[in-house]
């Protein structure tokens, strides 16, 4: 969706939420954790994903979170 992320996850129970992109915008890859976390949203189910370094990225540029430099 242009305007908001959504996580599914299939197992025993289904997981599904859509988020703002523009609540998200502070999110970033935790390089300790291995974990993608969704920043600055509150009240989240699963607001810390664990993701590669490489897919991580792909969700933070397609979700327009500039890299640092």
């Amino acid at each position: 969706m242009p305007d908001q992320l959504i996580l599914l996850a299939a197992s025993r129970r289904n997981y599904v939420e859509c988020l703002p992109l523009s609540k998200c915008l502070e999110s970033y890859y935790c390089h300790t954790t291995g974990e993608f976390v969704i920043s600055p949203l509150e009240g989240v189910e699963f607001d810390h994903i664990a993701l590669s370094l490489a897919n991580a990225l792909l969700v933070l540029d397609a979700i327009g979170v500039p890299r640092e430099k």
